[in-house]
């Protein structure tokens, strides 16, 4: 029987609100998200901007490039001192990023294909967790859909305002340098993009190009004059430089990086950022537009995304961390490609699973398990397993008044939440509203929680005890303790972390080996308690 076009139209219409409202729901759940260990000193460094006009680098120091800071304030700003303020702020921004995605794909894609594209996006992003959303690439969503977006449309025959569009590019590349040097690798898939024209295209190359190399040229200088003119470009440099040798812990091309980053890890965490069953129909989606390639030209979207989802890939790569939250970067990028994988293998499914119903009874009994077991086990791969074990037990954990630092610390047993709140509840009632503390370590939610900022540039312990750490960076730290000593000394132990610092020890050992901030320490201070591994020191 065949379906009425209105009746159609309505059915489609239910479909893509019944996606909307998965979408929304996931969302909403990710406010209810505990910090993690960035979100926690991007919180930190952001409210050190908001309320004491800090400038990153020159007030405090972080590996992190500046801009996210000033995202994290103006939640602040916004929300105001709260852990769900950042997520409130996320929500809000992932909500525009999906709607203007879709707006996009909608130009090229049918309105239901354009509809569960943004739906797979949102449950990839809100199935990494708490410890991976709100991060450096979740904000690097709607530069990235902007620099898509003019790249796309400069490629459009006819366009007289090719310039503009660069100009618009640069902007967003501009953006996305700011938030992290690698997210930059999106920009060249833009160029080489542009780049790969016909022979009557060359001028709208050359166009694109000085557009967007005239922007983000304005906005990096005026960023760097900003630094000069407010005393920081000198940290700013120390800090890139710090950087480069932090990148070199794990070399480029080191045996063991080849061997266990690049071809263990890299495809390991790609996979399972975005579940097993989502990469293989992700798969299925690029085999679908590979093989329609020959007969239709006509969409160049599809060759953009797989261009920028591969050089986003080795911005990854160049990175050697592989943590899941750096591939939020592209997949976005892979989630069409996933759409149309699912679009072309139902209509199979559908087609195997009646042939089995028609065949006989032996054949069709096995058959039926069989391919029971396989959708069972594609399920059991796919994102809504793993969003039911990293969103709806943060539901349940606020509404039930429960303390989510202590699940927090049993899911990453090396980052110990409910200790910083125990000792940020501790020092809030013991240090008076003028009283400064100091926290010498790798995890800085204890400001947070006792409700104080850091008064010096050491924002974490990271930068200021690693072999290749500028004797400036020090010497200012030693001059600020004592110029205003605070009332708490806290110091951190059991926190290697040896891909940050490239050293085996812990903060509290880091600290007995630097001679003048151990000796401040002995002469103002004394033992006062330890709270899990934090040892809080008062003044004397």
């Amino acid at each position: 029987m065949n379906v009425s076009a209105p009746d159609q139209s309505i059915a489609e219409s239910k479909w893509i609100l019944a996606l909307i409202l998965i979408s929304a729901l996931m969302l909403i759940c990710t406010i209810f998200y505990p910090f993690g260990y960035d979100q926690a000193i991007f919180s930190v460094g952001g409210e050190m901007v908001l309320k004491h006009g800090a400038i990153p680098y020159r007030d405090f120091l972080d590996t992190k490039p500046p801009l996210i800071f000033y995202l994290y304030a103006l939640s602040s700003l916004l929300f105001g001192h709260h852990e769900w303020s950042i997520r409130i702020f996320d929500l809000l921004y992932q909500l525009a990023a999906s709607i203007y995605f879709f707006k996009i794909l909608t130009r090229y894609f049918h309105s239901r294909t354009a509809a569960l594209t943004v739906c797979i996006t949102i449950l990839i992003y809100a199935g990494t967790g708490f410890w991976h959303t709100a991060q450096v690439e979740s904000f690097a969503f709607i530069p990235s859909l902007l620099l898509l977006d003019v790249t796309l449309r400069a490629k459009e025959p006819n366009r007289s305002n090719i310039f503009t569009f660069g100009l618009f590019a640069g902007i967003a590349s501009a953006v996305l340098f700011l938030l992290k040097f690698t997210l930059i690798t999106g920009t060249f898939a833009s160029v080489i993009f542009i780049l790969l024209r016909k022979k009557n295209e060359s001028n709208t190359a050359l166009r694109y190009s000085l557009g967007l190399i005239t922007s983000f040229v304005i906005l990096l200088v005026g960023y760097i004059l900003y630094l000069k003119f407010t005393g920081s470009l000198e940290y700013f440099l120390q800090n890139i430089r710090w950087v480069s040798n932090y990148a070199q812990i794990e070399p480029l091309l080191g045996r063991d990086t080849i061997a266990t980053q690049y071809f263990t890890l890299f495809p390991e965490r790609l996979i399972s950022t975005m579940t097993l069953s989502f990469f293989v129909l992700g798969c299925a989606g690029i085999a679908v537009y590979l093989r329609n390639l020959s007969r239709d030209h006509s969409q160049p979207i599809h060759g953009l995304l797989a261009l920028t989802w591969g050089l986003q890939l080795i911005g990854v790569l160049a990175e050697r961390k592989m943590f899941q939250y750096q591939y939020l970067r592209a997949t976005w990028t892979f989630a069409p490609f996933i759409a149309m994988g699912i679009f072309y293998t139902l209509p199979i499914s559908k087609k195997i699973w009646e042939r089995l119903s028609q065949s006989k009874i032996p054949a069709r009994t096995i058959g039926s398990m069989l391919f029971m077991v396989i959708v069972l086990i594609a399920f059991f791969y796919s994102p809504f397993i793993k969003l039911f074990s990293q969103s709806i037990p943060w539901v349940h954990i606020v509404i039930a008044d429960e303390n989510a630092g202590v699940e927090v610390h049993k899911r990453i047993p090396d980052y110990y939440a409910d200790e910083q709140m125990s000792v940020g509840k501790y020092l809030k009632q013991r240090a008076a509203g003028n009283d400064n503390i100091f926290v010498w370590g790798n995890d800085m939610a204890i400001y947070y929680y006792a409700n104080k900022l850091p008064s010096t540039l050491c924002l974490t312990a990271t930068p200021l005890r690693t072999p290749w750490t500028p004797p400036a960076w020090q010497d200012t730290l030693i001059k600020q303790m004592i110029a205003s000593p605070p009332r708490f000394f806290i110091s951190e132990f059991g926190d290697v972390k040896s891909y940050i610092t490239g050293s085996t020890e812990d903060s509290y050992q880091a600290l007995l080996k630097w001679s003048a901030l151990r000796d401040f320490l002995a002469s103002n201070y004394e033992e006062d308690t330890t709270i899990g591994h934090y040892k809080i020191f008062r003044m004397k």
